[in-house]
């Protein structure tokens, strides 16, 4: 259950972002995701896990790298690897393999999005 309001959160994040309003145009991703806290990496004992991350892989990151308007960046994370972002959505490219993936967070309190992933 938590899968599907997972997708249906991102799927329709992603509608909004990128004007999609076509249901032929709705795919299938491939995507995993984590119940987080702020701190995504090493956080302390008992911080509160309050928001979700949301990670596509595969085509549908390459279609939404490609679809996002904003020029590509060096990114901090890797010689190899190039960013796109709109807002809190952001897509990595890697240059020497070839592949994408997305990432952004969702605040289940709110359902604001933040920031979705570190080096």
């Amino acid at each position: 259950m938590l899968n599907k309001l997972i997708c249906f959160i991102f799927s329709s994040f992603l509608l909004l972002t990128l004007g999609v309003g076509n249901a032929q145009e709705i795919k299938d991703v491939e995507a995993t995701y984590a119940i987080s806290s702020k701190t995504i990496i090493d956080p302390a004992p008992g911080e509160k896990k309050d928001r979700v991350l949301l990670f596509l892989t595969g085509t549908g990151a390459k279609e939404i790298y490609d679809s996002i308007l904003n020029p590509p960046k060096s990114s901090q994370c890797g010689p190899n690897l190039v960013v796109k972002s709109a807002n809190n959505l952001e897509c990595i490219k890697d240059t020497k393999t070839g592949t994408y993936q997305c990432r952004i967070g969702v605040m289940l309190d709110s359902g604001k999005t933040v920031k979705g992933g570190a080096c």
